[in-house]
């Protein structure tokens, strides 16, 4: 009898431990909010901010052992209790260059659902075609989530126009005109990114025109062409240059492409006229050729347009606003 009374003491002291290592482990499958406090919870891959206004005055006990326990509870919170989103919500209200969704955000270390919102009126730009005009940057913690509502405009910067040639090319009988730049883009990503463009617009920018081309005599251009246009963009792209006696491109605006300029004329023959700049996100128009009795000198070909968006290989998620007159360029 004392034996069994041992064994049993034994077993009882085993089960004792055992349950209290269960109570451990199911209490760490779950939260307390402090009274007058609130916490962000994930579990189950849904974050949900709970506040504590209880009228009890207690603590509360958010049970995430399960799927079903924890929509159960953010579905019917406790009397006192709400629930809200996880998000980190951030404005971007002032119109800006080359904008860097981790700068404006101070470079998180905490994992969050960021929330950028671009006004009605506020335009992202960008200064250069090489630079896209708002980026998502690289920095954000494992867990982390990007939105981007925009309700303003994002638009790359146009490429410039191509000028018309100035210096005779070897044997060359015709001096061709030179290339329009290609547009920048607008939007580029390297983290998944959800877009809610439903109010807002997001634009390459338009490609350069090319620069018209000049006839040549022996060892010189005649008849110079004239400068391409600049491309539709956020900041003005410039035209190309005329050759001696051919005129200018015009820039390119937010408001439209530049126009090309004019060759220069001679009672022989004339210089190419420079092609027109593109619209958002489309091509420059090539520069016209040049016509002498001897012979005809090439334009130059037009810029391509910029991308609206670049790095959709990361993942892109739609909520609104993705169509042809929302979004000017390729997504690619």
């Amino acid at each position: 009898m004392e034996i069994s009374f041992i064994v049993s003491r034994r077993a009882v002291g085993t089960i004792l431990i055992l349950s209290f290592l269960v109570f451990i482990a199911e209490a760490s499958d779950s939260s307390t909010v402090n009274f007058t406090t609130n916490q962000s919870i994930t579990a189950f891959s849904i974050c949900k901010k709970v506040t504590n206004g209880s009228g009890t005055g207690l603590n509360v006990y958010v049970p995430t052992q399960s799927s079903a326990e924890w929509a159960s509870f953010y579905n019917n919170p406790p009397a006192g209790v709400t629930i809200g989103s996880c998000a980190t919500p951030i404005t971007i209200a002032t119109s800006q260059s080359n904008a860097d969704l981790c700068t404006i955000a101070g470079n998180p270390t905490t994992p969050s659902n960021y929330v950028f919102t671009i006004p009605a009126g506020t335009i992202i730009s960008s200064n250069s075609t090489g630079v896209p005009a708002l980026t998502t940057g690289t920095c954000w913690p494992a867990g982390s989530s990007i939105t981007l509502i925009n309700d303003g405009s994002i638009y790359g910067r146009g490429g410039d126009g191509g000028s018309g040639p100035h210096t005779y090319t070897g044997t060359q009988f015709f001096c061709n005109g030179y290339g329009g730049g290609v547009g920048g883009p607008a939007v580029g990503i390297s983290y998944p990114l959800t877009i809610d463009n439903t109010h807002g617009y997001i634009f390459g920018g338009g490609g350069g025109g090319g620069g018209g081309g000049a006839a040549s005599g022996v060892g010189t251009c005649y008849y110079w062409g004239g400068g391409g246009g600049g491309g539709q963009g956020s900041i003005s792209s410039n035209g190309g240059g005329g050759g001696p006696g051919g005129s200018s491109g015009g820039a390119g605006t937010i408001a439209g492409p530049g126009a090309g300029g004019a060759g220069g004329s001679y009672s022989r023959g004339y210089g190419g006229a420079g092609g027109t700049g593109g619209s958002w996100g489309v091509y420059g128009s090539s520069g016209g050729s040049a016509s002498w009795s001897g012979g005809t000198g090439y334009g130059g070909a037009g810029g391509a347009g910029g991308p609206a968006i670049t790095g959709a290989g990361y993942g892109i998620t739609w909520l609104g606003g993705n169509n042809g007159s929302q979004v000017r360029g390729a997504v690619q």
